[in-house]
């Protein structure tokens, strides 16, 4: 997938702007190529654990960006509070702190780590998911097995 990044480090307005973008495209991507392999409650069809292996491998770099994306703007969010606190108008520590906290530019980045955060728990969850599959196949495997050798 390979999302690019370039536009990460550039003013508080573009970064988040940019996070947002490459979440809507990761949901967008992961949304347009799986298939859920959930299946009804009487069994129509068998689990395949390839498919399993093939999404989790599939999604894995979307998963890691995301996960970077949060890393990110935790630490940018840190950033942006300082380049607030030193444009503050106000003389006391509290006033410059209030200044940066109610800032629209740093509500911005904390709306950009919300959907980061999403997005990551999301795919982790998908991922999450995806080996449940493969640990009921491999279940049902055993108990074929199991099946097979009481009725020989």
């Amino acid at each position: 997938m390979g999302h690019d990044t370039v536009g990460l480090e550039e003013e508080c307005g573009h970064e988040s702007e940019t996070i947002l973008r490459l979440n809507l495209e990761i949901v967008k991507e992961v949304i347009s190529t799986s298939r859920p392999v959930l299946l009804p409650k009487k069994m129509t069809r068998q689990l395949d654990p390839h498919e399993a292996i093939n999404f989790m491998i599939k999604n894995a770099e979307s998963y890691a960006q995301a996960k970077a994306n949060v890393t990110y703007l935790e630490q940018f969010r840190k950033s942006k509070k300082a380049m607030l606190f030193a444009e503050a108008p106000g003389s006391t520590v509290a006033d410059k702190e209030n200044f940066a906290y109610r800032h629209p530019e740093y509500m911005q980045v904390l709306d950009g780590l919300k959907d980061a955060v999403e997005e990551a728990e999301r795919l982790r969850w998908m991922l999450v998911a995806a080996q449940a599959r493969i640990d009921v196949w491999r279940s049902q495997e055993a108990s074929n097995r199991g099946l097979d050798r009481n009725t020989q």
